[in-house]
């Protein structure tokens, strides 16, 4: 059994030659973060159309951007 200090020097180690973990995660989440893959079937496409469309919402330019008025008393 390795200690703290051996085990994350074993991490990092094996980092560097290509060895990692495995996370599961729902696939929505793995959409929201990038990293899934292809959808697969049915239900996975409507997540990913559903995905894709609040990122690329997200990315829209604002149809009404603020206004904000000088207020000379203020000085700002």
């Amino acid at each position: 059994m390795a200690g703290p200090v051996a085990v994350g020097g074993i991490n990092q180690t094996a980092k560097r030659f290509g060895f990692g973990s495995k996370e599961v995660v729902a696939y929505i989440s793995a959409c929201k973060r990038g990293i899934a893959p292809k959808p697969a079937n049915e239900a996975q496409q409507k997540i990913w159309d559903k995905v894709q469309k609040e990122k690329n919402e997200a990315l829209k330019e604002p149809t009404s951007p603020i206004k904000i008025k000088y207020n000379p008393k203020k000085g700002r």
